[in-house]
């Protein structure tokens, strides 16, 4: 299912003071808005390397602070947005990105100024791309009576000149940016600068919300072009609703027409079975929606939306009123707020401890403390590119990648001496590629149902292939209708023919760790093939390896990969008696 959302472009920036600290709310304010924005830029991030923050359906960029606490810099793209990282070769806060609206390119840089000089030689190297369509948002911690502060300081005239000489507009309009708490103040120092080109279709807009942090969340839209997010929502069997009962009777009745008049053709029999498990599954038990709504973090209670409103209003008051009493207020209804999102999030991870037992798999366990966190995994990629062009749109990146994938398996990578090798083993052993004569070895015999039914057993409920068909679906049907899935199985193994479907596969990139996720070669191709397939391997498999163990055709020194053995093995015998 291909879902292309149209929107503007929109932007939104804010000091976080800590994701740390403030970063779950962050995600709660993101999960709850109807238009989600395309990009989130936020300064002051806090993070180190060792620490991991991601937001559910966005890619993260980051640029940690390397000495000293605070600072840092991220940003955060929508995941069916194409993206490139910018190489901005300085040692400031800032991180740069181009991103493909439609057909426009815009380059978006988040900057955080801790109250520093700036320069005009500063300004130019962050905005060097000479970019039509520049979007320069962040923290310069620099106040002009152009942008609504109460008066000119050094950053901010050096900022005004350099606006001018370059063509660029300032897009605050006056408004506060910065509450002070102690103090009762505003101020405006978080800026939006955009190009000329940009600046007549941009809206800007301050939140007077908290987030925590003591900056207000900024909008930025941009309504000069439609953005097309493709984002490729793959339906999945809802297994939670299932009626297996009413499956496996729907089924039993649909195969027992297809057992007594099935013929000997291998691709009619497979199209067959397939439609009959999906279409009867499309009946009792549907399939989602592909909407990919959840919440950000499974611990999120009533409790805590409470609280944090609770606080957003104690703000609201403070900012209309200044007074010892409405401070006192807010800062007792922040304590509050972070006491009980911190106790609830502690409670949920022990109640999830506490049913931690030895029947507990322990990618369940992982999955859990990747969730607490917040983190999913992530399918988008960025602007691919290779020694002649990029790869911008999803079409143009699978074409990329399958050229890469290709040339990584082609005969060209062997030298003339391996594929000298490989003719002369091919010649030599012809006879073992012709076909056989059946005989009474147990390789040759028909499969039978216990087999099929053992295969089942250990298989791992992993994602179907192009089909649809998943090992869950086979195992919720009755004996009659597994003994037509047998069928075309001993069908396959007598007459040596694969049904054509098992022979395509949904390919899924899998970037490599620590390589540059922008070049095709630094992805791992994963074939998601026919579980109809992958199950009679699974049968053949258990024949090949019996009959290995039973002539002793392995060495008796050999652990790995043998039932009964582990790889303490070798290690115990090594050592003195």
């Amino acid at each position: 299912m291909w879902w292309w959302i149209m929107m503007a472009l929109s932007i939104l920036q804010w000091n976080g003071r800590s994701l740390i600290a403030n970063g779950q709310e962050l995600k709660y304010f993101v999960e709850k808005q109807h238009d989600k924005p395309n990009i989130i830029c936020v300064q002051e991030t806090w993070l180190k390397p060792s620490l991991d923050f991601r937001i559910f359906g966005y890619t993260a960029i980051r640029k940690d602070r390397e000495a000293g606490a605070g600072g840092g810099v991220a940003m955060f793209i929508h995941q069916g947005l194409s993206y490139k990282s910018l190489c901005l070769n300085t040692e400031i806060e800032v991180i740069g990105t181009e991103v493909w609206a439609g057909d426009l390119k815009f380059e978006v840089v988040n900057f955080y100024n801790p109250c520093l000089k700036i320069t005009r030689e500063l300004l130019g190297e962050i905005c060097r791309q000479g970019s039509s369509r520049l979007i320069l948002c962040g923290d310069f911690n620099a106040h002009n009576t152009l942008w609504g502060s109460s008066r000119t300081i050094d950053n901010g005239r050096v900022i005004e000149e350099f606006m001018d000489d370059c063509k660029l507009v300032c897009m605050n309009d006056g408004r506060g940016t910065r509450f002070d708490v102690l103090r009762g103040v505003e101020s405006a120092i978080d800026l939006t600068i955009v190009s000329e080109q940009v600046a007549g279709t941009t809206q800007w807009e301050v939140l007077k919300t908290s987030l925590e942090s003591d900056h207000f969340p900024i909008w930025v839209k941009i309504n000069s072009n439609n953005v097309h997010l493709e984002d490729y929502l793959h339906p999945r069997w809802n297994m939670r609703e299932a009626n297996w009962g009413l499956y496996s009777m729907k089924a039993d009745v649909k195969f027992m027409g297809v057992l007594s008049h099935a013929g000997n053709d291998v691709e009619e029999l497979n199209s067959v079975i397939t439609n009959i498990i999906c279409d009867t599954a499309e009946e009792t038990i549907g399939k989602s929606t592909g909407n990919r709504q959840k919440k950000m973090v499974p611990w999120w209670t009533n409790e805590c939306k409470e609280a944090v409103k609770a606080r957003n209003k104690a703000f609201k008051k403070i900012k209309s009123n200044h007074s010892f009493d409405n401070l006192i207020a807010y800062k007792q209804a922040q304590s509050k707020a972070r006491r009980i999102i911190k106790d609830t999030k502690k409670k949920y991870w022990r109640d999830f401890c506490g049913t931690i037992g030895s029947h507990t798999k322990i990618e369940d366990v992982w999955g859990m403390i990747r969730k607490m966190g917040g983190i999913r995994r992530d399918f988008s990629l960025p602007v691919l590119k290779d020694s002649v062009c990029e790869a911008v749109t999803n079409v143009e990146k699978a074409e990329m990648l399958a050229a890469a994938f290709v040339k990584v398996h082609s005969s060209h990578n062997l030298s003339n001496g391996e594929l000298e090798w490989r003719k002369q083993v091919i010649q030599g052993n012809v006879d073992l590629l012709g076909r056989k004569e059946v005989s009474d070895n147990a390789l040759d015999k028909d499969f039978t149902l216990f087999e099929l039914k053992r295969a089942l057993i250990g298989a791992k409920h992993t994602s179907p292939g192009k089909d649809g068909v998943c090992y869950k679906l086979i195992e919720q049907l009755c004996d009659m209708s597994k003994s037509v899935i047998l069928k075309l199985y001993n069908m396959v193994w007598e007459q040596g023919q694969l049904p054509s479907s098992w022979k395509h596969s949904i390919i899924v990139p899998i970037p490599k760790p620590g390589k540059d996720k922008t070049e095709a070669k630094s992805y791992r191709p994963i074939a998601l093939t026919s579980n109809l397939c992958k199950l009679m391997e699974r049968m053949l498999t258990k024949r090949l390896v019996h009959e290995i163990e039973k002539r002793g055709l392995l060495s008796p020194h050999q652990s790995g990969f043998r039932n009964g053995r582990t790889a303490m093995d070798p290690i115990g015998v090594g050592l003195p008696g």
